[in-house]
């Protein structure tokens, strides 16, 4: 009985789950109608409805989504009826056009590139042969709408025309920038204790219009710099304690104003609304996770002391202090994170350190790529890292500004740094560099300050044989010079850091109004790098002197000067130490160092020479970057000479000024004191101080702001700072990479004059750099 009901129980399952398979609806067949040029295959791959198969409304939606993303389609309808056997699915399809062609019609700010590189940067692609998609297109306009807007072309506009023929259509996005919207007025609302001038200076890209942004374009209104800019004001903010701080919706209205040229426009006025919140101050330092260093050292390099207004910026400061020395202690992968525990009620904040040590870095693998004359080892044995030191970051970086010092190579970029895949505790370090020009030779002629009208012929190279030494072969004659020089340098003796050299020179120098006077002889020099930056050098200098054509009007007031002129043929025989410190990066393009330099020339007689003297000279040069790749550099020289064992000191021997050397809008050797007849005699001490502020124009051409000032005493008159000589203007200096040096053009305004009949203006052209 029991298994009679089982059998019945069976037979009445499968007669059910038979009647509900009879009763789904299947797909009988599958219709597309309209389409000419997408195949029914290709159509049938993007949907997943079959015929045969569970007719499902779901699905079918799903198939219709897939269809329209495809692109191929304007419009796509789906109808069932019913069939003898089941559902029979319709799909009307009215097919988009192919491209057939792309143009983007752009003006002057917002060019075609800039778009594509924009649409490719957002992963959008419109091109031709493709089909036309209306809803890309879209996509396409507001992109570019963006860019406009991030170029400060607020009033900027797209238009998308199209031109179709049968089944292709031709798309041209017409773009018209409208002019550029100026920022008129910056002003701050709700804020009490930081005023609107500090807050102003904070923003860097969005300033108020004026000569200065203008020349900087930065008083241009974008939507994407003032939201930048907005970070900083709350930054500036968090730097005096507000970490609370609420900046609401800049409000943007466009009012009236007269540009720098008087013209009347409209232009963007900016009010920032502001909630300052408390002011906080610091209570508790905590270090944790440190092993190596200390925590009293650690706080020690923090900005701020208990008490103290609660600094944004010096603890952002503080932290790249301390990751500095971790780096410099190798320990390269050290991760520093802050945190701030604020107490709204006392107003303080806790500020915790945690820092992650992790392990030792080590320098891997030191490569250079790119020198293909220069050998490897003269640009390594710069390098004050080797493979297997501990990986010591303010090494690695000052061994990148002694190998550009050289003045061989220079970096196409910085160099990659990456751990070794098999073993990461090791860092490999790849320098791509760029060899600068090694050998010059040239057959030149000018006019410059110095010589006058000149011809040379020399050869110099700076990379003798590929292994960084100097020879220098000079031929020249002019209106005021003839020079005829040999020099050879050997930098690194027996692969030491020592440096050996020798120059013979054979010259006569024509001095206007002056004299002339005629050298022979040479230097040798024997120098040496003490400590990374520091290096000193020794020269001895042997020269005999002959002075000719000299004014006699110096003979009339000063009859020593007869002494020198008629007893024959001088001989200076010296020893000139020399101690300089130089971070500068580039001896032929400076944008970033430091340099101090100390040197005392000593003309004795148990040397051999007849003249006895002593010539100490100090100077000092700062080049700063500041953004954009301008640069700010600076100079300062001041010197002194003495005659010994009450010798006086001869005329050829006094110091003088002017020219592009040192005040550039003079005649060379026109500043210093003179005596009663109007000649210069010269002094025997002088002070000089040289600004500069390059501007890059484009390619190898510079715009230089320069002010120069300094002037040179009589012996015995003291040092009147009152009593100075100033000169500036305007320089182009345009550098030619295959001479190493630049062409100047010097437009100088002088307000001291020389002579009454001279004028204040002054123009010059000049070879080489004042410092």
């Amino acid at each position: 009985m029991k298994r009679q009901f089982s059998l019945f129980s069976l037979f009445s399952f499968l007669f059910f789950a038979i009647s509900f398979l009879s009763a789904e609806t299947l797909i009988e067949k599958i219709e597309i109608i309209g389409n000419k040029k997408v195949s029914r295959d290709t159509i049938m791959f993007y949907i997943k409805s079959k015929e045969k198969e569970v007719y499902d409304e779901e699905l079918l939606r799903e198939d219709f989504k897939s269809l329209w993303n495809t692109g191929f389609f304007s419009n796509i309808k789906m109808e069932e009826e019913d069939g003898s056997n089941g559902k029979i699915v319709k799909i009307y399809l009215e097919e988009n056009p192919v491209i057939k062609s792309v143009e983007y019609k752009t003006g002057k700010n917002v060019k075609e590139q800039d778009i594509k590189d924009k649409l490719k940067e957002k992963n959008i692609y419109i091109l031709p042969y493709s089909y036309y998609d209306p809803y890309k297109i879209l996509k396409v306009k507001t992109v570019i709408s963006d860019l406009l807007q991030s170029k400060g072309l607020q009033q900027g506009k797209v238009e998308v025309k199209t031109k179709r023929d049968k089944d292709e259509v031709s798309v041209t996005f017409e773009v018209n920038e409208g002019p550029k919207i100026k920022v008129g007025k910056i002003v701050f609302e709700g804020n009490k204790r930081v005023g609107d001038g500090t807050l102003r200076r904070a923003m860097k890209d969005t300033k108020i219009h004026s000569i200065i942004s203008y020349v900087t374009s930065k008083d241009v209104f974008s939507q994407d710099k003032l939201e930048a800019d907005l970070d900083k004001v709350k930054e500036k903010y968090q730097s005096k304690g507000y970490m609370e701080v609420k900046l609401g919706k800049p409000e943007i209205e466009y009012i009236d104003k007269r540009t720098i040229f008087l013209k009347k426009q409209k232009m963007a006025k900016i009010a920032i609304p502001v909630e300052e919140g408390p002011q906080y101050r610091l209570n508790e330092i905590n270090i944790f996770g440190n092993k190596t260093l200390p925590a009293d050292l650690i706080k020690s390099l923090i900005k701020m002391k208990k008490g103290d207004v609660y600094s944004l910026a010096d603890r952002n400061k503080s932290v790249e202090n301390l990751q500095k020395l971790y780096g410099e202690r190798g320990y390269f992968y050290a991760q520093i994170a802050p945190v701030e525990n604020l107490n709204p009620s006392k107003r303080t904040v806790d500020l915790e350190l945690h820092i992650q040590e992790n392990d030792l870095a080590y320098l891997g693998k030191l490569q250079f790529k790119g020198n293909n004359f220069t050998k490897d080892f003269v640009i390594r044995r710069e390098w004050l890292l080797r493979e297997g030191d501990i990986f010591n970051t303010r090494a690695f970086e000052e061994s990148l500004k002694r190998v550009k010092q050289l003045g061989l190579v220079d970096f196409e970029k910085f160099p990659e740094v990456n751990p070794d895949q098999q073993n990461p505790s090791k860092i490999n370090v790849t320098c791509e560099v760029k060899e600068l020009q090694r050998n010059q030779i040239q057959f030149t002629g000018g006019y410059s300050g110095y010589e006058g009208a000149f011809m040379a012929l020399s050869y110099s190279t700076v990379n003798f044989l590929g292994s960084g030494e100097t020879m220098d072969v000079t031929l020249t004659t002019g209106q005021r010079i003839k020079d005829y020089r040999f020099g050879f340098t050997e930098p690194y003796l027996l692969d030491l850091p020592i440096t050996i050299g020798f120059n013979l020179y054979d010259r006569g120098l024509k001095f206007p109004d002056l004299y002339t006077r005629y050298g022979k002889g040479g230097d040798f020099i024997f120098a040496a790098r003490i400590y990374k930056f520091f290096r000193t050098n020794i020269t001895y200098s042997y020269e005999v002197v002959d002075v000719k054509d000299v004014n006699e009007n110096l003979f009339l007031y000063d009859p020593y000067s007869y002494f020198y002129y008629t007893e024959g043929k001088r001989i200076f025989s010296s020893i000139i130490p020399t101690f300089y410190y130089s971070t500068v990066d580039s001896p032929i393009d400076p944008r970033e160092g430091v340099f101090y330099l100390g040197s005392l020339r000593y003309s004795s007689s148990f040397l051999g020479g007849d003249v006895l003297l002593i010539r100490p000279r100090f100077e000092w040069k700062l080049f700063k970057p500041i953004w954009k790749n301008h640069v700010l550099g600076f100079h300062f020289e001041a010197e002194r000479v003495k005659p010994l064992k009450e010798q006086q000191l001869p005329f050829y021997e006094r110091l003088y000024m002017g020219g592009e050397l040192s005040l550039r809008g003079f005649e060379f050797y026109t500043i210093g004191p003179k005596n009663e007849a109007g000649v210069m005699i010269g002094g025997d001490k002088s002070l000089l101080f040289n600004f500069e502020y390059q501007i890059p124009v484009g390619g190898p051409l510079k715009a230089i702001i320069f002010y120069d000032v300094g002037n040179v005493w009589a012996i015995g008159e003291k040092i009147d700072l009152s009593n100075l000589y100033s000169s500036t203007g305007l320089e182009a200096r345009i550098f030619v990479p295959m001479l190493r040096v630049p062409f100047r053009l010097i437009f100088a305004y002088n307000p001291r004059k020389i002579k009454k009949e001279d004028s204040h203006f002054a123009f010059r052209f000049a070879i080489g750099t004042t410092f």
